[in-house]
């Protein structure tokens, strides 16, 4: 039985896994592959570094497909405040990083109805739209109806 999809913590031994990691050719694409495959050097913006930054860590979470590395998303804390109300406090704030997805992966999701995606016979469509949804913030399919959605978190 095939394992399905998993999610784990990134940490420093991981670092040499996500070398391949690509989710496409344009700038912003490999800007965000970059920050996965950064190295932990001084000055860096790399995933590394933010998971051990002193004042404000984030968190790295891999995600695997029956053991094939799919994407990867990050969240950090921050604090906020309004703009032009500067005597309020700040508010804490969590704040998507980066979210990125492997190209072979990209566009997967399936064309099939969601009522048919609950069918248990269709386990191909399940793994597509669980890839989707569990790394999405908030995946809402242009095929559903107005009441079907699907909404996932990251962590």
């Amino acid at each position: 039985m095939n394992a399905g999809l998993t999610k784990h913590v990134f940490t420093k031994s991981d670092w040499a896994d996500v070398q391949n990691f690509n989710c496409g050719d344009r700038a912003f694409e490999q800007e965000v592959a970059n920050w996965l495959k950064g190295a932990d050097t001084l000055g860096t913006d790399s995933a590394l570094n933010s998971i051990n930054h002193s004042d404000k860590p984030c968190r790295v979470w891999l995600y695997k497909l029956d053991g094939v590395l799919v994407g990867f998303g990050s969240l950090a804390k921050t604090e906020w405040r309004w703009p032009g109300k500067n005597n309020d406090p700040k508010l804490p704030l969590t704040i998507v990083i980066w979210v990125g997805l492997q190209k072979e992966f990209q566009g997967r999701a399936s064309k099939v109805a969601f009522s048919d995606r609950m069918n248990s016979s269709v386990e191909n469509t399940r793994k597509s739209a669980v890839i989707n949804s569990d790394i999405a913030l908030n995946a809402r399919h242009s095929d559903f109806n107005q009441s079907e959605s699907i909404d996932a978190t990251i962590c």
